[in-house]
């Protein structure tokens, strides 16, 4: 999992630079995500480079990795930003289970557009159109899930900013290597010699094996291979292989080849290095995470009270004003209450109260903006226009010194008969102009009441009067309710007469804060709107601070003493997939450093073994160890006391084989086993002796023998490397 700790280092070294730059806007947003791809991508596609001791290549790959990253997090950012605050809108006031999935799908597929263009890099940059598919598809991955781990770790501090970056980075390359894994059709690894252990994808058709920075399969500094050694091709899913320069030996189980097919578990020796060939047999890869479970907003009626959040004006963000109705059991207002009786929290964490009033309340009075929606439907002829007009009339001359209004009227379509406007002479000569006639596009009406009071400070309502259902608009009951919930606006229903449907236009106030009202006859409309009136003017407005933090679904609960309380969330403002930032303390520019420091120590690990004496390396299967030591008799089969106990192969028997040295040679011996015991993909009839490189191959199992290694100088020493020309410690001339 190199790929997922490169990226992981390469998204912490974005961290500095991100705190520093953190804000709003897109263009804010395009920039941090160049940042964050040119690190990621320089981290994760170096690496592997660095590891072989490539260093001019890992500088190249460095560059195009950063660049390509830069890009595609620039890109990637934008779009996945745009992504993320169109769906997070809509999710924040869904409620329970949906608002927690909305808000994981949002903010995951933002940071997924951002992923995969940084993973498809790392194949543009070798060419490689598989890799392209497996960064896209494992970039994207990581990025979704990241990005939910990333939110569900969100915090007022700055290490959550590190930790998303850190795990957007980690989650990237781990997708990737995951992926690749599961699809890639071959690959070879190194299991002796110089860069052991390393794997190789082939990707292409035509795969160089060589010393070569440019080759497939790089093996930088080790003896006696070539420039340009070897070629594996790929034709109609079947691999082959041949040397690639004149003059050039290659192996293939030991014995010299031209050219010749390649099937699964293969040993190909080119020069002092042994490959095995793997033609991948492997189910895609699932990775499991969990998803917060965050509640929307609710309202718990009491026996005596009952409460509502009904609106949030975020147009001052981080200040928060929360507006929040408690009604008496007659449903009229409660009035005279204190913020001392009142707690406040937004996503469980205590919220300090910087003031708590009235909206009516004289001195600090807040003005209405309002959009007053009338049904002029054919149903509506006669005494019940008659009465509404003179129930509006009655409502719009209670509006005091500020209070706007707007007024929409429908019937087939929706006309916007008056814009917002403080004019009640305006207002009452628009409402006596309203004549009836025509069906019910009462949705279409609601979503251009919202429409109207967008951008608006302050206290927001519309308020609509029906008489009947809905049968015309190119509106739905969801989209009216969503377009009421994404700008913060309640929606007041009225109600008129028996043809209503009742259950839907209850709903609808429901779930955007609003109230609902019925009365079966007309006269009884102007002590509802009388009674509408009252209630906005009595609501409570409650100010507070919220800190600038990345959880982008902030849960707003109101609690009386006494146990009643009400719930609601709103979907930050200027939210970011990067967060809202932080104060950057001063040793934060130390982290892109330790960083750079730590893709050296994962990617400058020891690339060559030396054994004192005879050694056994399991390469292939699942055994009881890893590395053996061959100073004794070494027992191998199913039976777990054996020296090296091997699993889950039924064709391995209980006491297959064994390995022992005899007079300075190392012997090979199957104990008569049904399967048998393979040398080079040669059976072993009883016994034989091991060469230096011999693959020994029980079931599925593969054991790779080395001899004794290790050369001392005679000068100072210190361990000479077999075939070394001089002694790595003083410089004097191996003998």
């Amino acid at each position: 999992m190199l790929y997922g700790a490169a990226g992981g280092l390469g998204g912490s070294a974005a961290w500095a630079l991100v705190l520093q730059l953190s804000g709003v806007g897109l263009l804010r947003e395009v920039l941090l995500g160049a940042i964050t791809g040119m690190c990621i991508g320089g981290f994760l596609w170096s690496h592997e480079a660095m590891t072989g001791r490539q260093f001019k290549a890992a500088l190249k790959r460095a560059a195009f990795g950063a660049a390509a990253g830069l890009a595609g997090g620039a890109a990637g950012a934008g779009l996945g930003n745009i992504v993320f605050s169109l769906l997070g809108n809509y999710a924040a006031d869904m409620g329970g289970m949906k608002a927690a999935l909305g808000m994981a799908l949002s903010v995951g597929l933002g940071w997924a557009v951002l992923g995969a263009t940084i993973g498809m890099s790392g194949g543009m940059m070798i060419r490689s159109r598989e890799r392209v598919q497996y960064g896209l598809a494992g970039g994207g991955l990581g990025g979704f899930v990241g990005g939910i781990l990333f939110n569900s770790l969100s915090s007022a501090s700055i290490w959550s900013v590190l930790a998303g970056l850190t795990l957007l980075g980690a989650c990237i390359g781990v997708f990737i290597s995951l992926v690749e894994e599961a699809f890639l059709s071959a690959k070879v690894k190194v299991i002796k010699g110089r860069h052991m252990g390393r794997e190789f994808p082939l990707l292409k058709d035509e795969n160089v094996i060589g010393r070569d920075d440019r080759s497939d399969v790089c093996l930088s500094g080790a003896e006696g291979v070539a420039m340009a050694h070897a070629k594996i091709r790929r034709k109609s899913g079947r691999y082959s292989i041949e040397p690639d320069e004149k003059g050039k030996v290659v192996y293939v189980n030991q014995t010299v080849i031209s050219n010749t097919r390649l099937n699964d578990g293969d040993v190909i020796r080119v020069g002092s290095i042994l490959l095995m060939f793997n033609a991948v047999r492997k189910t895609a890869a699932a990775a499991l995470f969990v998803l917060l479970l965050l509640s929307g907003h609710r309202a718990v009626h009491a026996d005596e009270l009952q409460m509502q959040i009904t609106q949030f004006d975020l147009s001052a963000f981080p200040e928060v004003k929360t507006y929040v109705s408690i009604m008496d059991k007659n449903n009229r207002p409660v009035p005279g209450l204190d913020k001392r009786i009142l707690s406040l929290r937004e996503n469980g964490q205590p919220a300090a109260i910087k003031e708590m009033r009235m909206g009516g309340a004289r001195g600090k009075r807040e003005a209405l903006s309002l959009a007053l929606v009338l049904d002029k439907s054919g149903s509506m002829q006669g005494n019940k226009m008659k009465q509404a007009r003179e129930s509006l009339l009655r409502f719009i001359s209670l509006m005091e010194p500020g209070d706007r209004a707007s007024l929409l009227a429908f019937s087939d379509q929706v006309a916007n008969v008056l814009p917002l406007t403080e004019g009640k002479d305006s207002l009452k000569t628009s409402v006596l102009a309203l004549v009836p006639g025509g069906h019910t596009a009462l949705y279409d009406a609601i979503a251009q009441g919202v429409e109207t009071l967008k951008g608006v400070a302050g206290r927001r309502a519309v308020i609509v009067l029906t008489d009947g259902k809905a049968n015309r608009g190119s509106f739905d009951i969801n989209q009216a309710i969503g377009a009421a919930v994404k700008a913060y606006v309640s929606v007041t229903v009225i109600g008129l007469g028996e043809d209503v449907r009742a259950g839907r236009l209850e709903r609808i106030a429901q779930e955007t804060g609003g109230s609902y009202f019925f009365t079966p006859s007309e006269e009884r409309l102007a002590g509802i709107y009388e009674s509408i009136s009252k209630r906005i003017r009595n609501e409570y407005v409650i100010t507070y601070d919220t800190e600038k933090r990345g959880e982008y679904l902030r849960k707003v609960s109101v609690e009386l003493k006494g146990g009643l309380a009400t719930e609601r969330a709103y979907f930050q403002p200027q939210s970011s997939l990067f967060g809202t930032g932080a104060g950057m303390p001063g040793w934060a520019w130390l982290v892109p450093f330790l960083s750079l420091a730590g893709l050296a120590a994962i990617s400058f690990r020891n690339i060559e073994r030396t054994y004192e004496a005879g050694h056994l390396s399991l390469v292939r299967g699942r055994g009881t160890k890893k590395e053996i030591d061959i100073t004794d008799v070494v027992t191998i089969g199913r039976d777990e006391r054996n020296t090296l106990g091997l699993f889950k192969d039924g064709a391995i028997e209980q006491h297959h084989a064994e390995v022992r040295k005899e007079d300075g040679r190392y012997i090979v011996e199957d104990n008569t086993s049904a399967a048998g015991t393979f040398v080079n993909r040669q059976r072993v009839a009883g016994r034989r002796e091991l060469r230096d490189g011999d693959v020994i191959e029980i079931g599925e199992t593969r054991i790779v023998f080395s001899e004794g290694t290790k050369q001392a100088c005679a000068s100072c020493g210190s361990t000479v490397r077999a075939n070394a020309k001089f002694c790595p410690a003083c410089g004097v001339k191996a003998a």
